[in-house]
């Protein structure tokens, strides 16, 4: 209990840690290829596109995903619809 704890405040490495998490004044990599490509003419409009694609992304992989799981007969037809079955169950 009785350690001491002592930094080396006069690192030089914690400085380029630091440095290359500096604001750049380009745009993120996506926003900036949509720019390139001539699709969006701004940032603002290609942060719009992407949302949108997100939200179709999302709604299509939730139609696929309900759709697989759907209501399957694994237990077969009912027995009752069936004229040539014959019981007094119902």
């Amino acid at each position: 209990m009785g350690q001491h704890v002592q930094f080396n405040e006069e690192n030089q490495n914690s400085s380029v840690l630091y440095g290359k998490f500096e604001r750049s004044n380009q745009p993120p990599g996506m926003v900036n290829m949509l720019m390139k490509m001539g699709v969006v003419k701004s940032a603002n409009q290609a942060k719009y596109v992407l949302l949108g694609l997100v939200v179709i992304l999302v709604l299509i992989m939730m139609f696929a995903l309900s759709s697989l799981t759907g209501t399957n007969d694994v237990a077969g037809p009912d027995p009752g619809d069936d004229p040539s079955v014959t019981g007094t169950l119902r």
